[in-house]
């Protein structure tokens, strides 16, 4: 009894430290915004970098972001973010597999950067 109960707490261990370095959630994409210096229809220009700091193999796939009051004045297309105006939310490259370290980025024009906050998303092969 003893035995066993030591084989199942060095099993679980065992699978705790094996994936201690791998293990990577929502809060491993990191979204940065910078101003362009460009202006369309006197508005200023927003480049967005939303990258994948996981480790690999690590991929996140369905990426939702909180996009309250997303606003632009030039098209995004809705293959890089598709907005939600009813629910507040954005789905990030429609939906495809973003791998350890990948980046998608895309362009907005508004008076002020709109927050762009990582809320859901599927962690895949860590």
């Amino acid at each position: 009894m003893a035995n066993a109960s030591k084989m199942i707490l060095n099993i679980i261990l065992f699978v705790l430290i094996s994936q201690g370095y791998s293990y990577c959630t929502i809060k491993n994409l990191r979204v940065r915004q910078v101003k362009t210096g460009a202006t369309v229809k006197n508005k200023p220009e927003w480049k967005v970098t939303i990258t994948n700091t996981c480790p690999s193999p690590c991929v996140i796939q369905m990426v939702y972001l909180k996009c309250v009051g997303f606003q632009t004045v030039e098209p995004v297309p809705t293959l890089l973010l598709a907005v939600s105006p009813s629910t507040g939310t954005c789905l990030l490259a429609y939906g495809q597999p973003i791998s350890a370290n990948g980046v998608v980025t895309f362009k907005y024009a508004w008076d002020n950067a709109i927050p762009l906050l990582p809320n859901a998303g599927l962690v895949l092969n860590c």
